[in-house]
């Protein structure tokens, strides 16, 4: 049986960036050869990687728990040979941190580069978390890691291939009862039956790898494709569409324009299609983005602050920004009438109100909510009271309208 604890030293660079590649050479030097003092006869000593030692430690038993055991013992006692005093750098005293990963032949592999690759990869988890020093090789990483570009790829693919579809929950008008607009709402069908995939799921993957323009782009123009239908339909001339902008897309200086292109070409009014834009967007980078909000508000797409208090903008955004609506979070509104969000819920309202914005509540979920926010003054509201989102055929049935 034969182990493996590879070490890792985080922040070395600094000290070649504050005392040049000698003193940093000299540093690992030093840390080389208080980690070979403490090796036992037996065991051998090799740099890894530039910053990464690995210690080869054979095993005198068979049985598991023992050499498990072993292992574990020799890691902490490499760990604290660096640890347990400074290193001279320059004339100072430099503490360094250490984190160690430990794989055991055979169970965690039988191919020594596979050993070493995975208590490297420990020791980077460890890095990443500051909580335990010395950690056991993850038999999940690589199955996770694989799982996650499997799934990167399918992603990539149903973009490509326009897999992914709408769902449209109703939005209802508070002052007449009526269903005046809708949220168009992306869903990823998988196959064999299983359960559609959200956008709390896909929609921070697609960003990373830099999908957002493209899929954002489809869900708009089938947004709009939708609406121009239903509003073909006797006395639907006023019903609109409400469509979630990504923070990614606001960094297109052009959005506006590309929207306004879609909009003219599937022939439907941009103020018949309001633009849900959610707090995130505006904690970070706000001058990436308030050009392209300005643009679309100019453009005559009329703008929803979606999640409206559980992000951390400030009121003097919500002021200078020209926003139409305010959607009032859930997690406030579950808690009317008598809970402690309902102060949030009207103290909104009045806010709303002085601004001259739409209040929407969101989550609406039996009629004690609804009469809550009808009471205080709130324009629409949205939730499973009223309907789930669901397929535009089954909206234009639940509507009682023609299907398409």
């Amino acid at each position: 049986v034969t182990g493996i604890v590879s070490l890792h030293f985080r922040r070395l660079d600094r000290v070649d960036q504050a005392f040049g590649i000698e003193a940093l050479n000299q540093l690992l030097n030093d840390i080389g050869e208080r980690l070979g003092n403490r090796l036992e006869a037996n065991e051998s000593l090799a740099r890894s990687h530039e910053h990464t030692f690995a210690a080869l430690i054979p095993v005198g038993t068979d049985e598991a728990d023992d050499a498990d055991r072993h292992l574990m013992a020799r890691a902490h006692a490499l760990v604290a040979a660096v640890t347990e005093a400074g290193f001279e750098v320059a004339g100072d005293t430099l503490q360094v941190q250490v984190y160690a990963g430990v794989a055991r032949a055979p169970p965690d592999s039988r191919d020594a580069q596979e050993l070493v690759l995975r208590a490297e990869e420990v020791t980077q988890r460890g890095a990443n978390s500051d909580t335990e020093l010395v950690r056991w090789a993850d038999h999940t990483i690589k199955p996770a890691q694989r799982q996650q570009i499997k799934f990167e790829s399918k992603l990539q693919r149903a973009v490509t291939e326009r897999e992914l579809v709408l769902h449209y929950q109703p939005i209802v008008d508070l002052a007449s009862g009526e269903v005046v607009g809708a949220e168009a709402l992306a869903r990823w069908p998988q196959p064999d039956g299983q359960a559609p995939i959200g956008p709390d799921h896909f929609i921070p993957l697609a960003e990373e790898l830099g999908l957002m323009g493209r899929l954002g782009a489809q869900v708009f123009e089938d947004a709009c494709r939708q609406l121009h239908r239903w509003q073909a339909h006797p006395g639907n001339a006023a019903f609109w569409v409400s469509v979630n902008v990504a923070p990614a897309q606001l960094r297109d200086p052009d959005i506006a324009d590309h929207f306004s292109a879609i909009a003219r070409e599937v022939g439907v009014s941009p103020a018949h299609v309001k633009l849900e834009i959610t707090e995130s967007a505006l904690e970070h980078g706000l001058d990436e983005v308030i050009h392209a909000i300005d643009a679309l508000a100019a453009a005559g797409f009329p703008l929803a602050l979606d999640d409206f208090g559980t992000g951390y903008s400030s009121l003097r955004r919500l002021i200078d920004m020209p926003f139409n609506i305010i959607k009032v979070d859930r997690s406030f509104v579950s808690q009317t009438p008598d809970g402690r969000g309902a102060g949030v819920v009207a103290s909104l309202s009045q806010l709303s109100s002085h601004l001259h914005i739409h209040a929407l509540g969101e989550g609406v979920e039996n009629a004690v909510h609804e009469a809550f926010l009808r009471a205080n003054n709130y324009r629409f509201a949205q939730g499973y009271y009223y309907a789930k989102p669901m397929a535009a055929a089954d909206f234009a049935t639940w509507s009682g309208w023609p299907t398409d």
